[in-house]
């Protein structure tokens, strides 16, 4: 493989290893800069959970969805959002769940979830209550 297929190939490997791959690219000439370094920055950092389907990046067309979550608990109510990465799609919910988190279990099982995000300063407003 040679120049961007290469590339993906190596970055696809690394992302499936649980590496973060951040994508580095030029932002300005060379012939701006007149003998000094070209200019470089992160466009994209991919994980798991960020990753894109791609058939620019010599992917196959049958691809595995992969979710990436984000959670927020508060007071035996959560808050979840799941990203389908792979095509683009996000479904949120917020639910009471009991105190061994069931439902919140349940659904972690039935989807590939490959990432999870966190988020613990924000309040839940719990089902029904006004803002």
């Amino acid at each position: 493989k040679h120049g961007i297929n290469a590339e993906y190939g190596y970055s696809e490997t690394l992302v499936q290893k649980g590496f973060r791959v951040a994508r580095i690219e030029q932002t300005s000439r060379p012939s701006e800069m007149k003998g000094k370094p070209v200019s470089r920055e992160v466009c994209a950092v991919i994980t798991k959970g960020t990753k894109t389907h791609s058939f620019l990046e010599g992917q196959s067309p049958e691809v595995q969805n992969c979710y990436l979550m984000g959670v927020c608990e508060g007071e035996g109510q959560y808050g979840v959002c799941l990203i389908d990465t792979s095509v683009g799609i996000f479904t949120i919910s917020q639910f009471t769940d009991d105190r061994h988190s069931s439902r919140l279990r349940t659904l972690i099982s039935h989807y590939n979830i490959v990432q999870v995000r966190s988020v613990s300063h924000l309040k839940i407003i719990p089902v029904g209550d006004q803002y």
